[in-house]
């Protein structure tokens, strides 16, 4: 089998579907998840081309979830021996950049209420409250995170 040939088993089909309503979920379009899942079931690189035709989606949406999803830092592109074009591959440091990611939303949150009108309500203080408790949580994780692959070296 060819580096452009991938076959998929029903199951895994069913992933990448799964994989795409979750992703869209929580505002990543669903092509973007899907596009995620089968680089993750791929585990090789592989071109915007060949996404495209794996996944039955326009090469223009192809290209714009890519942009998104290197932007997330889930996926980077890498060098590949094979002329000009790019190729893709699930980043490095893709769940410790989905950590970062959440926690740099709770940050913004917090500074929203900290640099806003001086709300005094339980309301606002339980948000507050709500958000440091997840940038701590999401921030142990992320350690943790990198610790193991310390651990697994």
């Amino acid at each position: 089998m060819g580096n452009n040939e991938f076959v998929l088993s029903e199951d895994q089909k069913n992933f990448i579907d799964r994989l795409g309503f979750y992703y869209e979920s929580h505002g990543i379009p669903k092509i973007g998840g899907r596009i995620l899942g089968y680089i993750i079931l791929r585990d090789s690189p592989i071109s915007a081309e060949n996404l495209s035709t794996a996944l039955d989606i326009s090469r223009a949406s192809v290209s714009t979830n890519l942009r998104l999803l290197i932007n997330y830092g889930l996926i980077e592109k890498t060098a590949v021996q094979r002329g000009r074009t790019d190729y893709y591959v699930m980043a490095e440091s893709a769940w410790e950049n989905a950590l970062t990611t959440r926690m740099n939303g709770f940050s913004t949150l917090m500074n929203i209420l900290d640099s806003g009108p001086n709300i005094d309500n339980s309301s606002a203080k339980e948000m507050r409250e709500w958000c440091q408790l997840m940038y701590s949580a999401h921030e142990k994780a992320r350690d943790e995170w990198k610790n193991r692959g310390q651990r697994n070296v």
